[in-house]
């Protein structure tokens, strides 16, 4: 896949493994579910909109970035392979009780700004700012 805009009700569901090469943005009220699978992101942003990994899912996310006001809901397993800021008071990470963060070392994921990463007792992260 070669890249995608999710916004203004767009959505995009992921239910076999891939790997998308070019940029994928996020926002407004774009939604991306990844149900199966593993979805590999190279380049992406998030600046708005909702992201769902569900049970048995796995999201790899590549790059640097900072997210602001998107809403992750994680059932299944979020790989992030770089530093991420997640920022603003619209940013949230749920985080239930199936889900796993893993962030690779040594980068880190900086929650700041008054976002929010809830049920951070199941993240398993090389640091957390």
């Amino acid at each position: 896949m070669a890249g995608a805009n999710i916004n203004n009700n767009k959505k995009f569901w992921s239910t076999i493994n891939r790997t998308v090469t070019g940029g994928v943005t996020l926002s407004g009220s774009g939604l991306l579910t990844v149900c199966s699978g593993v979805l590999t992101l190279n380049n992406f942003d998030a600046s708005g909109g909702i992201l769902v990994v569900l049970q048995g899912a796995t999201l790899n996310i590549q790059n640097e970035e900072s997210y602001n006001g998107v809403e992750i809901f994680n059932y299944g397993t979020i790989n992030f392979n770089n530093n991420i800021t997640l920022q603003g008071s619209n940013a949230r990470i749920y985080n239930q009780s199936t889900g796993i963060i893993n962030v690779a070392s040594p980068y880190y994921l900086d929650i700041n700004n008054n976002s929010q990463l809830i049920n951070a007792n199941v993240v398993n992260a090389h640091t957390l700012i």
